[in-house]
């Protein structure tokens, strides 16, 4: 069996990264603050938990919390700073704590990076940041991008992802995994959202 892997967030991201994973012989726990949700995945066989101490019992975390759209656009990023919040109090050095979401390296590095940060440990060199675009079906037989703050945080990611899909592609470090271009996407105002993003060719 493999070493432990918490997945923060049972949406449809999560869920399918916790399945593919087990598959692949990794130890997972679910983490999330629904009750509700934590039963489910109970009753379905898996372990789950809404105590966030599990995070300090594991050595790679993947955030797949959930990032809403608002009519206006802008992505609510609440959930993305409450799990890297939690995640932050228990952070073990030498961790991988990757970050599944929709939006662009900007939300990693000015949004997880600073929460994760407050325990007091340096991203890229006290532990790994990396970060990919949402991932909701394996079957999809799509590739998976990854990349991250450093090429070793990079590299880290592209291992962990590789031990359970077929097909995984770095991507340079610190550059955008889902195809935007760099500064394509504005940093998170005050209430943690952030404008809905432009792909290379100016469409959302």
């Amino acid at each position: 069996m493999r070493e432990g892997l918490v997945v923060v967030g049972l949406g449809s991201v999560g869920r399918a990264l916790a399945r593919t994973a087990c598959r692949a012989g990794w130890r997972v726990v679910l983490l999330d603050r629904d009750e509700q949700a934590v039963d489910r995945m109970l009753r379905e066989g898996f372990a789950a938990t809404t105590d966030e101490r599990v995070l300090g019992t594991v050595g790679t975390v993947a955030i797949c919390a959930a990032v809403p759209q608002a009519r206006d656009g802008a992505f609510d990023l609440s959930a993305v700073r409450c799990a890297s919040e939690a995640v932050s109090r228990h952070l073990r050095p030498d961790a991988l704590i990757a970050l599944e979401s929709v939006g662009c390296p900007r939300i990693a590095e000015e949004v997880v990076r600073p929460s994760l940060e407050r325990s007091g440990l340096a991203a890229g060199t006290d532990f790994r940041l990396a970060w990919s675009p949402r991932w909701d079906d394996p079957a999809l037989g799509l590739p998976k991008i990854v990349t991250g703050l450093t090429a070793r945080c990079a590299a880290a990611a592209a291992s962990f992802y590789g031990t359970f899909l077929p097909e995984v592609r770095q991507a340079d470090a610190g550059s955008c995994a889902a195809g935007v271009e760099p500064g394509g996407c504005a940093a998170a105002d005050d209430r943690g959202a952030v404008p809905r993003q432009r792909g290379a060719n100016g469409r959302p």
